[in-house]
């Protein structure tokens, strides 16, 4: 897949996001890497979410982090929204998401959490799986999102992070567009992807 349609996918996927899940929330800050992709699905989120509710919201690149963190603190966002995605290596992109987190949970902070679907599925989340994370985790709503190819839907998933293990439970699902299906089946050519027309 080029990047082109990488960056389209990214959009058409925040685009749901953004109007469905993120609008249960008040007050929203997205975290992102300073990278195209990132920054793509962070912006198609932000733009649907603006749109559908008009709720606060912040942005927050990630630079350094204690100091990200402190400045996210002070916002005090009931949603904070986790897009660690491109080309860095994956060593790299767990040292970042444990660091983030790690420091989420020194200051205590009080929020639900949306994590990005590369986040995820490639990235990984084990860095997460260490006694204080866990800990810090143990009374917050983790979120996340993937697609189902058979069904034409994009699943919206709550987490239950572990140290030994992560438990998914799907807690929502949506259409996805004709153009995402499109997409997604020019590039797993030989597989159709279904696709669910809205009522």
């Amino acid at each position: 897949m080029d990047l082109g349609d990488k960056i389209e996918l990214r959009v058409l996927m925040g685009e749901t996001i953004g109007k469905t899940t993120v609008a249960e929330y008040n007050r929203v800050a997205f975290v992102h890497m300073k990278n195209i992709l990132s920054i793509a699905i962070a912006s198609s989120v932000i733009s649907s979410y603006i749109s559908k509710v008009g709720g606060n919201l912040r942005i927050f690149p990630i630079e350094n982090v204690e100091e990200t963190v402190k400045k996210i603190k002070e916002y005090s966002p009931d949603l904070i929204g986790i897009f660690i995605d491109g080309s860095l290596e994956f060593e790299n992109l767990h040292q970042i998401l444990k660091a983030l987190f790690s420091a989420f949970a020194r200051e205590e902070i009080d929020t639900d959490f949306l994590i990005h679907l590369f986040t995820y599925v490639k990235v990984g989340l084990e860095p997460l799986q260490n006694e204080e994370i866990v800990s810090y985790l143990e009374d917050k709503r983790v979120i996340t999102y993937t697609v189902n190819y058979d069904t034409g839907l994009l699943q919206i998933m709550e987490l239950v992070i572990g140290k030994d293990n992560i438990h998914e439970f799907i807690v929502d699902e949506y259409p996805v567009t004709l153009r995402h299906v499109m997409l997604f089946n020019r590039e797993f050519l030989g597989r159709n992807i279904k696709f669910v027309k809205e009522e």
